[in-house]
């Protein structure tokens, strides 16, 4: 057994870390982040000479924000933005944390760090019922793939899923008598059971009945929808695939799997659907995530706007209307 109070050194701490976020069931994914989160961290405090965990302090954490700020970049080369600082920052503040509940430190260096503050980013294109159905009809043009492609859309849709969700969904966790999913292990490891419209379930079935099988191997074990290799789809091969329909359809310029989650979740709204209920349906574990399509339902927002506003239910007098009458008649002439 280790023993953890002679850890000074930052990579035998973050190595003891990592253990420990394995030991209490932490998914492969989010270990994976924090790991390249703080190797960076550690990094550059190698490059300023700061090898000892007991060496970080709240200024030399305040220095790495400013330092991550001016340098790191985005995908696109741009400077990184504020909610990936804030990761990049909570990752060492939970470490540290960490570090001092195991009594490796004897306190906690970091307790008054303030994190950059969470943005709320409104989600971008939302498509209309109609605009969806446009989306849909896209997958027709492409045989067996595309009859495989209109069920994966259609869950996407009905249920919402997350891409890493859909792309997990196996088939034990489909009920056609109960018109239901199981998504097992969401995001945060929680279960959670959606409904599924009838029309999805049409696609979904058929697709599992018929195209399936054409798909399928020795190897595809019960992953419900398989590539064109017998395999579950990679997460950037299916956003890949949800783009493609979208940018075929002609209804908007970009998309993503996202986009069909996010349509559903605002029609829903606009439809007058209990947030609470939202919420459950998308796997949220907060309500104020959920809050953000009440930012995006424009059809309810003008729907109010007009019921309640004094300036929406009112109209301009007659004499005002015959004042831009005659401004326009004088203008033409002019």
């Amino acid at each position: 057994m280790r023993d953890i109070t002679q850890f000074r050194c930052l990579v035998d701490c973050l190595d003891y870390y990592l253990d420990y976020c394995l030991s209490h069931d932490e998914s492969e994914a989010t270990i994976t982040g924090k790991r390249c989160l703080l190797n960076r961290f550690i990094l550059w405090c190698s490059l300023n000479d700061i090898q000892y965990i007991d060496e970080i302090t709240l200024p030399v954490v305040e220095e790495y924000r400013l330092y991550a700020r001016k340098n790191y970049k985005g995908k696109k080369g741009e400077l990184i933005q504020s909610e990936s600082l804030r990761n990049i920052i909570t990752a060492v503040k939970v470490f540290i944390k960490r570090m001092y509940f195991c009594e490796i430190l004897e306190h906690d260096p970091l307790g008054r760090l303030e994190l950059p503050k969470k943005p709320r980013r409104v989600p971008k294109n939302i498509l209309s019922p109609d605009e969806i159905e446009r989306v849909f009809e896209m997958s027709l043009l492409h045989g067996d793939t595309g009859l495989r492609d209109r069920a994966i859309i259609e869950v996407f849709y009905s249920c919402a899923l997350r891409r890493k969700e859909l792309i997990q969904l196996q088939l034990h966790e489909i009920d056609f008598d109960k018109m239901e999913l199981r998504v097992e292990q969401g995001k945060g490891n929680i279960d959670r059971i959606v409904p599924i419209s009838e029309r999805a379930s049409l696609c979904l079935k058929f697709y599992i009945d018929y195209i399936r099988p054409k798909f399928a191997t020795l190897a595809s074990g019960t992953t419900v929808f398989l590539n064109n290799s017998g395999r579950a789809f990679k997460k950037c091969r299916m956003s890949e695939l949800v783009t493609k329909y979208i940018l075929q359809s002609g209804v908007a310029t970009s998309g993503s799997c996202g986009t069909l989650r996010h349509s559903a979740a605002t029609h829903m709204l606009e439809e007058n659907a209990d947030l609470r209920y939202i919420q459950e349906f998308l796997g949220h574990a907060d309500i104020s995530t959920t809050q953000i399509y009440t930012h995006v339902s424009k059809k309810k927002l003008h729907k109010v706007y007009n019921a309640s506003h004094p300036s929406a239910m009112s109209s301009l007098s007659e004499a005002m209307m015959k004042f831009f009458h005659s401004t326009k008649q004088k203008q033409a002439q002019v």
